[in-house]
């Protein structure tokens, strides 16, 4: 308002006494037809009620992969902040909303069982998305840093 006041009533109505005229003629409604309200809300509530389906941990994985001829690529959360993150980053995959695991170590012990102590996850395709368990292997940190740089250096030739 002109002087500084804000009106505490919808701008509809010219005057306070008129707005809360209004605000006692919806409670009075409201009181009247209380039970009408409710049944008609629990009415459209059980409706329109969809039932939340319970998928199993598999096909909530296998949903978020697409399989190529080639390698399974992971469609779902990519690891990595930086560019181009979503071209070379890891797989994430939620068992629960605590337990967040690497997709392709999922996808590796869903096939062959846990990963040996001391072993890491080597992808021979050199893809990190790929989840298909034929293009990992369980090797040590030094042969997986090694088969590496011998896949950098062929690229650089």
């Amino acid at each position: 308002m002109a002087d500084g006041t804000k009106r505490k009533y919808n701008y509809h109505n010219s005057t306070p006494e008129r707005a809360e005229k209004n605000r006692q003629r919806v409670r009075a409604w409201y009181a009247a037809n209380k039970e009408r309200a409710l049944a008609y809300q629990h009415a459209y509530q059980k409706a329109h009620y969809v039932p939340a389906v319970r998928r199993s941990i598999e096909e909530r994985f296998w949903a978020k992969v697409d399989k190529t001829e080639g390698c399974w690529l992971w469609k779902a959360a990519i690891s990595g902040g930086r560019r181009g993150a979503k071209e070379r980053g890891y797989g994430y995959f939620g068992i629960t909303s605590k337990n967040i695991v690497r997709a392709h170590r999922w996808s590796y012990e869903q096939a062959y069982g846990p990963i040996p102590r001391g072993l890491v996850l080597d992808h021979l395709c050199r893809v990190a998305r790929c989840v298909r368990p034929e293009h990992l292997r369980a090797v040590t940190q030094a042969e997986n840093i090694r088969a590496y740089r011998l896949f950098v250096n062929s690229q650089k030739a």
